[in-house]
């Protein structure tokens, strides 16, 4: 049986509690034991109420994968990406977790968040912006013992990546007053890893200037609570030279020169 589940319809029998089953579903093989009778109508997306043992003895059956995986703000610069997504065809009672992957700064998947179990979540580690580094989501489905779903359909955004940090960690984060800020390494080479820290809540705005004090960039447009923070800067598109950051925050100013050596 080839695959199960996505089947307009289908049976699923053992004749004894002795006796193993291996389903193939979507390439997968699974082998469960268990007496059940399960009917399924995936058009109808129900069970044949009387085959309740199904719930009673889970059969391992590998779910469909997340559908409609969207990113609903991705035209909002400076926000934090929000995914929403509907949940794998499934009977009622049937419940799911979720994992969500991203790939950008590496070409390889990394998690970055697992068992959620409502179809929406925020990447607080990105803020979107159209000049900054692509970067692409998936998310697959779990539930009970079951396998891992197949991925979900890809979405991705533009932004920078800005993970937050304890307070004060990090030997290149340089006092300033009441807030802080620096860059590493210094002097860098294509991309460089910006700190910087607010002692309360507030309006932040970090910005990339020439020597001369132009602006050349906003890496930062946004309301943030206290703490620390640090984010990938890209250079590849700069040439050689002196920059300045400027960090503004609560009617204070702070900067901190850079140089990037090719």
């Amino acid at each position: 049986m080839s695959p199960c589940l996505g089947s307009s319809f289908y049976t699923v029998r053992t004749t004894t509690g002795s006796a193993y089953l291996d389903v193939d579903t979507y390439g997968k093989v699974q082998t469960f034991q268990n007496d059940f009778r399960v009917t399924y109508d995936a058009f109808a997306d129900s069970f044949d109420p009387s085959e309740a043992d199904m719930h009673d003895n889970p059969v391992g059956l590998q779910p469909t994968p997340p559908r409609n995986f969207t990113c609903t703000n991705a035209g909002q610069t400076w926000q934090h990406p929000h995914f929403t997504w509907r949940a794998p065809e499934a009977p009622e009672g049937v419940n799911f977790t979720y994992k969500i992957y991203r790939k950008g700064e590496t070409p390889s998947w990394d998690e970055v968040a697992s068992d959620l179990t409502v179809t929406e979540w925020t990447d607080r580690e990105v803020v979107i912006n159209p000049s900054g580094r692509r970067y692409w989501y998936r998310a697959t489905a779990n539930s009970g013992q079951s396998p891992e779903s197949e991925p979900s359909n890809e979405v991705s955004v533009n932004g920078y990546l800005g993970k937050p940090v304890a307070e004060g960690t990090g030997n290149s984060e340089l006092e300033g007053g009441h807030v802080r800020l620096g860059g590493y390494p210094n002097p860098f080479n294509i991309s460089a890893t910006i700190c910087y820290s607010v002692p309360a809540p507030g309006e932040v705005s970090l910005i990339l200037c020439d020597v001369e004090g132009r602006q050349l960039r906003r890496l930062v447009e946004a309301h943030q609570s206290a703490g620390g923070y640090h984010l990938a800067m890209d250079g590849g598109a700069l040439p050689s030279g002196l920059y300045l950051l400027r960090l503004l925050w609560g009617g204070q100013s702070l900067s901190r020169k850079v140089l990037l050596v090719r």
